[in-house]
């Protein structure tokens, strides 16, 4: 008898002991997304409580981006229906408080096109609705207020919201559709300071739905900004028609080659920007290509050989007659230049030329580049602002008159379809 009443007694002490156990490990569904004291203490004893309790870890995001998620989202929601299911109220409460915590649920999963799959996102999805016990319903209700918080974003040019937007995306192992993607893809490549969060995301849209021009063109960004320019041009080869390449689709890589000094790279790329048919180079991305030539003395008499001038058409690998077939090739695109460019030639001849230029300085705007109307030598550098004799058309540094050409019909013709292209292009660069 007294054996049993012993046998009885350790088991209800081992049923409280357990008891006690789960009271202490126990997170109340009102404070799924903030750690409770009792898991606080638990995570500072225990790696092990750690690694499955992530639940428990803030979002990586400072207060101030976070404040102003909060108060967007929050106008988001009042401005989303209330969703029924055969005319029953939903309750999205539970859906509105993860949209409104600081706090990460699962460990989001790493972005890599070559391992991104329907399944692991699948996977992830499953782990979070099992995480948070959160309803069909409600997990589509968190999935449209993060595609009305991108619209949001765009609209009020705030894209560092989408970076919130995106992680939770991502941790709720979402698979949003092809134009939510874009629009958080295009208004994150609009801040420089998120281009590599937009190339991870142009990752993404590229590992789900048919690659085109702009996720291939901010992925080549974000790989720029890792300094793979090889990846970059092994990218431009995914494109699945040359034709859809546009002037910002090259622009990157050739900034890139420009910035090393890579002036071989920079012309072997040039010339594919050439036979793209729909890549039109403007006044700056000449400016960028003959300003690095230029500041690496490459226009010079004595200028070490650029082999790869003569790979891409050129007759001349350097001097001052390299320097005329750019101007002549650069006369076929360009109608002006412009004043950003022409600060960056002024800067880059004066670098390269520096021993002839000894009175000329470095500028920061063009009204800095100082006027001059003395007649020049046979063997001067001229780096000047000139005023051009309007009825003579005689330049007063070079002598050099200008001319003035009268089109025919089919070159008016072939002017107003550049110029339209040349619109069009800027309207998809600029308004995406």
């Amino acid at each position: 008898m007294l054996k049993s009443l012993l046998n009885i007694l350790l088991i209800i002490a081992f049923q409280v002991l357990i008891a006690s156990s789960f009271r202490t490990l126990t997170i109340s569904k009102s404070n799924l997304y903030r750690p409770t004291a009792s898991v606080e203490r638990s995570m500072s004893t225990s790696s092990k409580a750690e690694n499955q309790l992530d639940v428990i870890k803030k979002m990586p995001f400072d207060s101030a981006l976070l404040d102003e998620y909060e108060s967007a989202l929050s106008t988001v929601i009042a401005n989303m229906r209330p969703g029924r299911k055969k005319g029953r109220k939903i309750d999205f409460s539970p859906a509105k408080e993860y949209l409104m915590s600081r706090h990460a649920v699962l460990s989001k999963p790493t972005v890599e096109a070559e391992r991104l799959n329907r399944e692991l996102m699948e996977k992830q999805r499953e782990m979070f609705l099992a995480k948070t016990n959160l309803s069909q319903a409600q997990y589509d209700y968190i999935g449209k207020a993060l595609t009305y918080l991108g619209h949001y974003s765009a609209k009020t040019k705030k894209s560092s919201l989408l970076k919130i937007g995106w992680h939770k995306i991502l941790e709720s192992g979402m698979t949003p559709q092809r134009q939510t993607i874009g629009t958080y893809m295009y208004t994150l490549s609009l801040d420089e300071r998120s281009e590599h969060l937009s190339g991870e995301i142009a990752a993404y849209h590229n590992a789900f739905f048919d690659p085109d021009e702009g996720s291939i063109s901010i992925r080549i960004k974000g790989l720029i900004i890792d300094g793979d320019a090889n990846g970059a041009e092994q990218l431009l080869k995914t494109l699945p028609d040359t034709k859809l390449a546009r002037l910002r689709t090259y622009q990157p890589i050739l900034h890139y080659y420009c910035d090393k000094a890579d002036l071989n790279s920079a012309l072997r790329l040039y010339a594919q920007m050439r036979q793209a048919s729909s890549v039109h180079c403007d006044s700056d991305t000449y400016a960028i290509l003959i300003g690095s030539i230029a500041e690496n003395g490459g226009f010079r008499k004595d200028a070490t050989p650029i082999d790869e001038a003569r790979q891409v058409g050129f007759h001349n690998t350097h001097g001052p007659k390299l320097f005329d077939e750019f101007l002549q090739e650069m006369a076929n695109d360009v109608v002006e230049i412009t004043n950003s460019s022409a600060v960056i030639l002024h800067n880059a001849f004066f670098t390269g030329f520096r021993d002839s230029l000894p009175s000329t300085q470095v500028v920061s705007t063009d009204s800095e580049i100082t006027t001059s109307t003395k007649c020049a030598q046979d063997t001067d550098i001229i780096l000047n602002r000139v005023a051009i004799n309007a009825r003579t058309g005689v330049c007063p540094r070079s002598q050099v008159r200008l001319k003035l050409y009268k089109l025919d019909k089919s070159q008016r013709e072939n002017l107003c379809g550049s110029l339209f292209q040349m619109a069009k292009d800027n309207h998809e660069d600029y308004h995406l």
